[in-house]
């Protein structure tokens, strides 16, 4: 009898079903991860190059619009209840024509005796360059809303400083432009959205249905007549600060030096919040921040940014703050970005346990911000000139530029 041989049917068992199903899950969720990965990547691509398309187009009008005039820029004068150009003695004095310069005093040797021409100089007594904060977009909307707070539309930061400046907290003149058509009028919420908000962030409709293709939204003339232009999301807006670009001071008369380079940066914002007369708009307005420096400001460096309320600490990687403080040569003005900070808020305690304030660390990337005064000459100590941040959220940008003042002599 020959032997039979037995072929056993072949097939798979039910461990090896289960291995496979979960090597198909795992690969199924890694291919979830990576598609919320990509769709966080494509939303901070799209607003990056919404911010470069805004700085860039920034630039142009700032040259377009005369920016670069101060006798085209006005501020609010409390004291008369009115717009004053930013040349008024009331503003920088001491000239008694209202001029920067000296009265009847030839400053810059240009042949011209204290005008306009004059500006930005420091020679005899005349008042140092100023920094300046152009924002016509949030005056106007500060005037339409009757806003009574007079230095949140004045000042940059728009904080109110105590009497005497005991912490010694530097800011600058926030100010608006002439209205092209009524030079004794300030640019209009109007006039000033159609500058200083972009216009390549396009408004589309989305229909209900997954197989039809959005529609692009436009601005017609009346009710259901031709479109006249295309209607934009308004969600990339900007604002310019111009600080001196002064470096040295003339050490033998004891003054500042001669300056009409200003460093220009163009802050670009997504979503921009204006409402202050909101009561509920405080974590949305501008907000000061201590900082101390753990590496002496190099590059900007490792820092510990500290308040007394922790909601103040609330910053995210990638955000942007000014770093502001008085010198020896005159304030300075600063943007840095944040490209690391700690996610958990510390706090201080006193030797009773009691809590005296919050911190975090972070890393801000941006210039040296190292002059000795800024620094306290032994650790622990108290620098000669304290530097203070200003956080202003929803910052996503910042471009910077040397300038020449147009109305400064070009020799």
């Amino acid at each position: 009898m020959k032997n039979k041989r037995i072929h056993r049917s072949s097939g798979v068992t039910i461990i090896e079903v289960l291995f496979s199903i979960g090597i198909v899950i795992t690969g199924l969720l890694g291919v979830a991860g990576l598609i919320m990965v990509a769709g966080t990547q494509m939303t901070q691509g799209l607003e990056a190059d919404a911010m470069s398309n805004a700085g860039l187009n920034a630039i142009a009008e700032f040259d377009t619009r005369n920016m670069r005039r101060p006798d085209n820029m006005l501020w609010y004068n409390s004291n008369t209840n009115t717009f004053t150009s930013v040349l008024s003695n009331t503003l920088f004095g001491p000239g008694d024509d209202g001029m920067w310069g000296t009265a009847g005093h030839d400053d810059d040797f240009n042949g011209i005796q204290d005008d306009i021409s004059e500006a930005g100089y420091s020679g005899s007594d005349d008042i140092p360059s100023p920094s300046l904060c152009i924002d016509p977009y949030f005056i106007a909307k500060q005037v339409v809303d009757k806003n009574t707070r007079i230095y949140e539309s004045n000042t940059f930061p728009g904080i109110q400083i105590p009497a005497g400046n005991p912490n010694q907290i530097m800011t600058m003149r926030r100010v608006t432009l002439k209205n092209p058509a009524f030079a004794t009028q300030i640019l209009s919420l109007l006039q000033s959205r159609e500058i200083f908000i972009a216009k390549d962030d396009l408004a589309f409709n989305t229909p209900a249905s997954g197989t039809e293709l959005p529609q692009q939204q436009w601005i017609t003339e009346g009710l259901g007549g031709p479109a006249v232009k295309r209607l934009n999301q308004a969600e990339t807006s900007w604002l310019a600060t111009l600080t001196p670009n002064r470096n040295r001071m003339n050490v033998a008369a004891a003054r500042l030096e001669k300056t009409d380079h200003y460093l220009l940066s163009i802050v670009i914002f997504d979503r921009r919040f204006v409402d202050f007369i909101d009561p509920n708009s405080g974590p949305l307005k501008d907000r000061l921040l201590n900082i101390a420096f753990l590496n002496r400001g190099f590059g900007g460096g490792e820092v510990r940014l500290s308040h007394s309320d922790p909601a103040a600490l609330d910053l995210r990687h990638g955000d942007w703050v000014m770093l502001s403080a008085n010198s020896q040569i005159g304030p300075f003005h600063r943007w840095y970005r944040i490209t690391y900070i700690e996610e958990e808020t510390e706090t201080t305690t006193d030797t009773l346990g009691n809590v005296t304030g919050h911190y975090r660390n972070a890393t801000l990337q941006g210039p040296d911000w190292s002059r000795p005064e800024w620094h306290p000459v032994v650790s622990g100590g108290t620098p000669q000139y304290p530097t203070h941040v200003t956080y202003i959220p929803r910052v996503i940008g910042v471009f910077e530029k040397t300038i020449r003042l147009e109305s400064t002599s070009l020799y």
